[in-house]
């Protein structure tokens, strides 16, 4: 998993999973509230991370304590959002790299355009009739043309994919926090359900586990529509920003021969009339 669906996976899932982390089987009472992970427990440590001291004495599994357990349940959900909050974001490892490749492209073009006086030098240098003179130049004329339609395609193709990227992150921003909205909606109806449900008679075993199946409900309704899925928007944009590139070097190759072709001609040229 690439770095940005991995971390798109983690920032709209990560929520869900927290709050299914705490009625699994390997999860006792005491870990929910506050308690450490035992030995060989199958519980992520981040998920450990959450129970911590400032939450409290843990409240028994009875009918009077569900609305306490709501209120722990999401204050646990909220400590890791916030947790990921303080995280490098996505836009900022974008940025760096958006940098990066803009720099190495001004830097590569610099060298070519060097590159290209070199030769434009040389040429002057063996062109010694005016019929020469003038093909050179004209041949020069339409490498920079040739040139900066390329460059003008490149960048355009650049911007349209910066563009989309920023328009993707403002997507993943909003998709997260009506994720954040709807998991904070559903554990207070799981709870609510739960409390409506409970009677004397329901044990602690009992509540625990109408907890857990709210909570593996939710869980299981979570799917990740891969159509619509960061990853699969972001590889078309790259896509996209590719094929643009790729049309605009074959332009400009097939421009650069037809130049090259034109002035051998002339040159050809000039040197039989020059002969004769």
């Amino acid at each position: 998993m690439d770095m940005i669906s991995k971390q798109n996976f983690v920032r709209f899932g990560v929520t869900t999973l927290v709050a299914a982390a705490i009625v699994m089987p390997n999860v006792s009472n005491a870990q929910f509230f506050g308690g450490k992970r035992p030995e060989g427990s199958a519980i992520p440590q981040q998920g450990a991370r959450l129970s911590t001291s400032s939450m409290g004495a843990r409240p028994a599994f009875s009918c009077s304590n569900i609305e306490m357990m709501k209120t722990k349940a999401l204050e646990m959900m909220e400590t890791r959002a916030k947790n990921l909050e303080g995280k490098p974001r996505l836009g900022g490892k974008v940025e760096t790299g958006k940098a990066e490749r803009l720099a190495a492209l001004e830097a590569e073009r610099a060298k070519h355009e060097d590159t290209r006086e070199k030769h434009y030098e040389a040429l002057r240098a063996r062109a010694t009739t005016d019929e020469q003179k003038a093909a050179v130049e004209e041949f020069i004329d339409t490498v920079e043309g040739l040139v900066a339609e390329r460059q003008a395609a490149v960048d355009a193709a650049i911007a349209a994919f910066e563009a989309g990227v920023e328009d993707l992150k403002g997507d993943s921003n909003s998709a997260v926090g009506d994720m954040k909205a709807k998991v904070e909606a559903d554990i207070e109806s799981i709870f609510d359900e739960v409390e409506a449900s409970c009677t004397d008679s329901s044990t602690a075993a009992d509540i625990q586990a109408a907890i857990r199946a709210g909570f593996e409900e939710m869980r299981n309704s979570r799917t990740k529509p891969e159509e619509n899925s960061f990853k699969t928007k972001f590889e078309a944009l790259r896509t996209a920003r590719m094929n643009t590139t790729k049309a605009a070097i074959d332009e400009f190759a097939a421009g650069m021969k037809e130049a090259q072709e034109a002035l051998k001609a002339a040159l050809g040229a000039a040197k039989t009339t020059d002969s004769e």
